[in-house]
């Protein structure tokens, strides 16, 4: 996945069924790993005193507590799911791989590119990462929130270019 189309496609998949998409949506749009997605509770959410942020707390990470931020409508869903359940996320890191693994399949279904079939809990947090560097966020932060030790792995692992990208890079330069 590494355009916005894709990414909200995949964020839409599982539009009626909230657990499911919160499942998807805090690897794609948190950088959270598997394992990490079933322990947020709404008590992780913390708006910053200093600016216009609201962070996520990863207790319990490979790389010890970390924090992250998050899109305010993400932290809206989390907040709105642990209302009705508290236990937001109440089921086993392979189910939800086996959730991601649905989706994909589906999706290349519906698409016809199989590539889809391949996809992995793991590339959403990739695609996360890939989002935030594109941006511009500078990558010690991306490394930071993410939880990555490793320069040259997360470096190896994580910096990838879309086409979308390159084409907006290669706007200026002449002969594009």
């Amino acid at each position: 996945m590494t355009t916005q189309k894709e990414i909200h496609r995949v964020i839409e998949f599982y539009d009626e069924q909230p657990i499911r998409q919160l499942a998807i949506r805090l690897p794609t749009e948190g950088g959270l790993r598997g394992e990490e997605t079933t322990r947020v509770t709404k008590d992780d959410i913390k708006e910053s005193d200093e600016a216009d942020l609201i962070y996520l707390k990863i207790r319990e990470a490979k790389s010890g507590r970390r924090k992250t931020v998050i899109p305010k409508d993400l932290a809206r869903q989390i907040r709105t799911v642990a209302d009705l359940k508290p236990n937001l996320i109440d089921v086993t890191t392979r189910t939800v791989q086996n959730w991601v693994t649905e989706m994909g399949e589906e999706i290349a279904e519906e698409t016809g590119e199989e590539d889809w079939k391949l996809l992995s809990a793991h590339d959403l947090r990739r695609t996360w990462c890939t989002k935030m560097i594109q941006s511009g966020v500078p990558s010690d932060n991306v490394k930071e929130f993410g939880g990555w030790k490793d320069h040259e792995t997360f470096k190896e692992h994580y910096f990838q270019v879309s086409d979308e990208q390159i084409a907006k890079q290669l706007q200026s330069v002449d002969g594009f």
